[in-house]
C-alpha cells in the first residue's frame, strides 16, 4: 500500500492469494483466487475488516476470483474458474448476484453505460446491464484478446498475436496486363459490381474437328 509515509508492505498469510486489486478513497478491495475470497482492508487501520466468500464450496477454488473492479454502486469480481461474474455489495460485504458469462473471465472494465468482460477462453467482450445483472451483449474479438479498458465513448481491447489478418488476401508477385488489347463486355449480376474478376482464357477449348 502506498501512504502518506511511503510504501507498506501488508503479508496476509498463505492462505490467501493477491489476484486482483482495486481501491476506492477509504478501502482496499482484494480478489484471492486460492481460497475463493475477497478481502475488504481498511486504509487507514491497514487491517482486513471483511473477507467475503465467492464460491459456496469451503476449503476449495472452484470460483479463484480474479481481476476486481468498482462502480456502479458495487465490486465487480471476475471468477475465472466458474465462468462468471461476482457483485458484491460494499455496504452488505456479501454477494448479491452471481453473472454467467463466457469461458474463462480474467478482465473487466466499468463504464460507458456498462460492465465489460472479457473472456479469454473463448475470445468475446460481454456487458453486464447492471440494473438487470444480466448480460445483454456478446462480442467476438478474436483469440489472444489480454485487456480491456472503457472510456472516451468506447471500450477498447488489447490483441496479442501479431496484425490482423486483412480483409482481402493479399497478392503476392509482379502483376501484368492482359494479353489481350481488349475485352468483352463486363457481366453483372444487375447491381454495383464490388469485385471485378479479369482472365485472360484460350480463344479454343479444343482442336477443330479434322477435314475430309
Amino acid at each position: 500500500m502506498n501512504g502518506n509515509r511511503g510504501v507498506r508492505t501488508l503479508d496476509f498469510g498463505a492462505a490467501h492469494s493477491v489476484d486482483g486489486v482495486a481501491a476506492n478513497a477509504d478501502t482496499v478491495w482484494i480478489a484471492s483466487g486460492s481460497d475463493d475470497r475477497v478481502l475488504r482492508v481498511d486504509m487507514l487501520t491497514a487491517r482486513v475488516v471483511a473477507s467475503i466468500p465467492i464460491a459456496a464450496v469451503a476449503q476449495a477454488s472452484v470460483a479463484s476470483p480474479y481481476t476486481i473492479a468498482i462502480g456502479d454502486g458495487a465490486v465487480w469480481v471476475t471468477d475465472a474458474l466458474s465462468d462468471s461474474v461476482s457483485r458484491i455489495d460494499p455496504t452488505l460485504d456479501a454477494v448479491t448476484a452471481t453473472i454467467k458469462v463466457g469461458r474463462r473471465p480474467t478482465r473487466l472494465a466499468i463504464g460507458e453505460r456498462g460492465v465489460w468482460v472479457l473472456n479469454a477462453g473463448d475470445g468475446t467482450v460481454m456487458r453486464i446491464d447492471p440494473r438487470r445483472n444480466a448480460v445483454v451483449a456478446t462480442i467476438p474479438v478474436g483469440a489472444d484478446a489480454t485487456g480491456i479498458a472503457a472510456g472516451l465513448g468506447g471500450v477498447w481491447v488489447s490483441v496479442g498475436g501479431g496484425p490482423p489478418h486483412a480483409t482481402f488476401p493479399s497478392v503476392h508477385g509482379p502483376l501484368s496486363a492482359l494479353s489481350s488489347p481488349s475485352c468483352s463486355p463486363v457481366v453483372g449480376g444487375g447491381r454495383g459490381a464490388e469485385l471485378l474478376i479479369a482472365s485472360d482464357l484460350p480463344r479454343r477449348l479444343a482442336d477443330p474437328a479434322p477435314s475430309h
